[in-house]
């Protein structure tokens, strides 16, 4: 004969352990939680898989920042006339002009945007490694360049042209514009602090024109001060000629120093200025912190010595002034499968001779590898069409 079962009332004869797990069946059937021990269910296949894809999980996954901002930058270029009778220096015109932009900012990537041409857009994207710039004709051409006789050529109608897309692509691990002056400063100001912390990084001259790395592999140093944190923007910069740097550059060749030191006399070693003369300085004169980032509100720029073109002396000066400051969003790049687009790959620039770059159509929305077969083949063909070309003109001289 079974004994009656013991209620957890009545303790003779019943262990602790007992009145324990029966306690702890009534709470699963009142639950609703099936009669199956912990042990078994951490047994099953899939809580295994479970578990151990937590243990791979990192304990934090901080998301990338970005910051949105927009402002407005003022550029005054002096211009001197060097009379070589009486070596005096005349002053010349003066031309001055204001640019908007939009710029979204991160720590190892940058986008902007602005109204940097009369009739088109120009957004330029650097993803840490490539520089990029789309253009894209927005507005109808002013009249007086519709049809221009001088120049010969004419501008095509919106109609015509405005759903091409041109983007160029430029290795470039600093990326500076290297374009006017009103997007170089924009730059240094907003988009350069991650290639400040850079070692061996050589401080671009953002007033020179088109060619402001040139000039800042060739003959300058710099003093450089930034604020301490993450984005790193740069508080004041200030940029000194230096022969030393000059002769120690190994961007250029000989004959491309030589070409350089015709165009500009001024940086030529052997007539060129003394050591240590104050050539621009940047300096932020009103800044904010926004959420743990220091972005400057206003700032000012100024060659202080003038550059020099046979005959022409040029300076240039100008204010920046930032209107708004919020939190942004990843960049969207310039890729846009959408309209027409032409890509100009400056990646290719000299892996062959008389290579700068190659140009193809893409309807992808991101750049394609070098080693991509149909770019290869694209490389092949200007490779051989420049070559030939060059061979027919050195025979006609």
């Amino acid at each position: 004969m079974q004994p009656a079962e013991s209620s957890p009332g009545q303790r003779s004869g019943v262990s602790v352990e007992r009145r324990t797990l029966w306690r702890i069946e009534q709470w699963r059937r009142s639950a609703g939680t099936p009669l199956r021990s912990w042990d078994s269910w951490l047994k099953r296949p899939i809580t295994l898989l479970l578990l151990a894809s937590l243990c791979l999980l990192p304990l934090h996954l901080p998301a990338q920042r970005y910051v949105e901002i927009s402002g407005e930058i003022h550029v005054t270029v002096t211009k001197w006339k060097l009379d070589e009778e009486t070596a005096e220096i005349q002053l010349g015109e003066t031309n001055e002009y204001s640019v908007s932009f939009v710029a979204t900012v991160g720590t190892n990537d940058w986008e902007m945007v602005g109204n940097f041409s009369t009739n088109g857009r120009h957004k330029y994207h650097f993803d840490g490694t490539n520089l990029f710039l789309s253009i894209q004709i927005i507005r109808e051409p002013e009249a007086r360049f519709a049809s221009d006789k001088e120049f010969g050529f004419m501008f095509p109608p919106l109609a015509q042209v405005g759903s091409n897309l041109t983007i160029n692509v430029f290795p470039r691990p600093d990326g500076c514009p290297l374009a006017s002056v009103s997007k170089n400063v924009a730059w240094l100001a907003l988009c350069s602090g991650g290639y400040l912390k850079r070692p061996g990084r050589a401080v671009p001259l953002v007033v020179a024109l088109n060619d402001c790395w040139s000039d800042a592999v060739v003959g300058l140093a710099d003093q450089t001060k930034t604020f301490a944190d993450e984005l790193g923007l740069p508080k004041s910069v200030e940029l000194f000629t230096s022969k030393s740097n000059f002769a120690a550059s190994g961007s250029l060749t000989e004959p491309q120093i030589k070409a350089f030191s015709a165009k500009r006399p001024e940086w030529a070693p052997e007539n060129g200025d003394p050591d240590a003369v104050s050539k621009f300085r940047y300096t932020v004169t009103q800044s904010t912190n926004f959420l743990g980032w220091n972005i400057p509100l206003a700032f000012e720029f100024t060659e202080r010595y003038p550059s020099g073109i046979p005959g022409v002396l040029r300076s240039t000066s100008g204010t920046g002034r930032i209107a708004a400051v919020r939190p942004g969003s990843k960049p969207k790049g310039v890729f846009d499968p959408r309209l027409n687009q032409t890509i100009v790959d400056w990646r290719f620039d000299k892996k062959a001779p008389h290579v700068n770059a190659i140009t193809y159509r893409s309807t992808n929305a991101f750049l394609q590898p070098m080693d991509t077969p149909s770019l290869q083949e694209e490389f092949a063909r200007t490779a051989k069409r420049n070559a030939e070309g060059a061979a027919r003109r050195a025979a006609e001289e």
